[in-house]
């Protein structure tokens, strides 16, 4: 029999093994001369079951400061344990360490591509040679905004070194639980839900083996929220800013800012602009590769799909009035890139239609949060939840933006749109899938039947959270 005073601890057990489940594959398949790829990739999904044995169980964790110890010391451990897998899944990590150490040599990221003949100099030392190799895009400068740069510089400050860039993002990790634990305290909420961002595989792979810059954003994110909620407002604006130089989309939560908080505010807006004047001095440019990625880039896309699908359809209607129209074909090229000299496909036409029914529709979602919204987490989930549903480019650490308030509110009236997000974060696994055969033939096919898979279940749930919101105001307008 187990001691009484372990047994609530017992979905943290089931937590670790979730988080560990990918290394024991990757190990095993080492061992027996199988694929280490799709070891990872399956090891990834496999960790769903014992994840959700924690889940069921997660309220049995106490609400004491021992249990966030030992949550974060067990976090720690999965996480470090990763480090012994190459990133497998994603070249990001290369260019981030690109990124930095171009920093260190004086040259501006943001100039030259990693295959421009101009760097060729640094070949001379081995290590930035192989990491010059191995980045992805080579042909493209850094996408990267200038506060993702301070981080990528701290990182690289004892030389190239992807376990330091990787430890990096592992720590942002053991930020955001802290900050969850602290955040539901302040909630009235059970702090205990951290463990669910702390041992869910996505967040454990992403941060421990993809080691993603997005880890240290929403830490920063979730710290300036927390240090506003606390009266301290220099300390969270510096955050938030700096939340916003690594991902550019917290930008839109001065919005709400505005609204809710002047004197935060301005305290946001103050350091904002101090950001914005050093960037413009220190890099005299802007992220041109950023640019490219957000004209021509798509893949694992759930509802932007449907919304193309649609858009091809309808072309033979539309093509001709927008090609006479100057106006139109140049939005069309603001969208999708290209020059006026090439003629527009139908193909470009059909992708800047689908943006502009995506910016539609993020844009409703917007004014809908904006006046309705209290707490600027709320108007964030919003926000950056329809984002993610209607991107034409939804890697999977980019759920990890959202995740943290998905745990925070997993046992509130809202839970079935966070059950949503948690479940696509278990499901995620599926997008990379083709990721094998890219590497091997440069060829990326997506199988349709994954994407049914993977947002089926998104959507069955968000369908459900929207049916029971409208039972729950039809009874409210009842009982008024």
């Amino acid at each position: 029999m187990i001691d009484h005073r372990y047994r609530d601890y017992l979905p943290i057990l089931f937590g670790v093994l979730a988080g560990l489940v990918p290394s024991l594959m990757v190990f095993s398949a080492n061992s027996s001369g199988l694929n280490t790829q799709y070891a990872l990739i399956y090891g990834y999904g496999l960790a769903a079951i014992p994840f959700c044995v924690m889940w069921v169980k997660i309220e049995t964790l106490p609400r004491k400061n021992i249990t966030l110890l030992v949550i974060l010391a067990f976090a720690a451990f999965v996480r470090f344990s990763g480090l012994g897998i190459p990133p497998l899944l994603s070249e990001d990590l290369w260019r981030y360490i690109w990124d930095g150490s171009l920093s260190w040599n004086q040259i501006n990221p943001y100039t030259y591509a990693p295959n421009d003949s101009r760097l060729d100099v640094l070949n001379s030392t081995s290590d930035l040679a192989m990491i010059r190799e191995r980045i992805g895009h080579r042909e493209i400068p850094t996408i990267y905004p200038p506060g993702a740069q301070l981080i990528f510089c701290l990182a690289t400050t004892l030389g190239p070194s992807q376990l330091l860039m990787r430890s990096m993002m592992i720590l942002g990790d053991l930020i955001c639980i802290f900050m969850i634990w602290k955040l539901a305290e302040t909630r009235q909420l059970h702090p205990g839900y951290s463990a669910l961002y702390a041992f869910m595989p996505l967040v454990c792979l992403e941060s421990s083996v993809g080691g993603h810059i997005d880890s240290v954003g929403v830490a920063l994110l979730l710290s300036g929220v927390y240090f506003s909620e606390k009266k301290w407002f220099w300390l969270g604006a510096v955050s938030l800013t700096l939340a916003a130089g690594i991902k550019l989309a917290p930008v839109i939560l001065l919005l709400f800012i505005f609204r809710q908080n002047k004197r935060l505010f301005w305290s946001v807006l103050s350091v904002g602009i101090i950001f914005c004047v050093w960037s413009a001095f220190q890099y005299a440019t802007y992220p041109k590769g950023l640019v490219a990625f957000a004209h021509k880039w798509r893949g694992n896309d759930g509802l932007f799909a449907i919304i193309y699908y649609i858009s091809e359809m309808s072309m033979p209607i539309s093509s001709e009035v927008i090609r006479n129209s100057s106006w139109a074909t140049n939005i069309v090229y603001t969208l999708v890139g290209g020059d006026t000299v090439t003629p527009l496909t139908n193909s470009q036409l059909a992708f800047a239609m689908s943006k502009v029914c995506v910016l539609v529709i993020l844009g409703i979602a917007t004014l809908w949060a904006f006046r309705k919204c209290d707490s600027i987490l709320e108007a964030w989930w919003i926000f950056m939840g329809v984002l993610l549903l209607v991107s034409p480019m939804v890697h999977p650490w980019y759920l990890v933006w959202v995740l943290p308030i998905c745990c925070l509110a997993a046992g509130t009236k809202t839970k079935h749109f966070a059950h949503a997000f948690i479940v696509w974060g278990l499901l995620c696994w599926l997008a990379y899938l083709p990721r094998p055969q890219y590497l091997a033939t440069g060829i990326w096919i997506e199988k349709p039947w994954a994407k049914f898979i993977e947002y089926g279940p998104v959507w069955i749930l968000l369908s459900l959270g929207v049916l029971k919101q409208i039972r729950t105001n039809r009874v409210q307008i009842k009982c008024d």
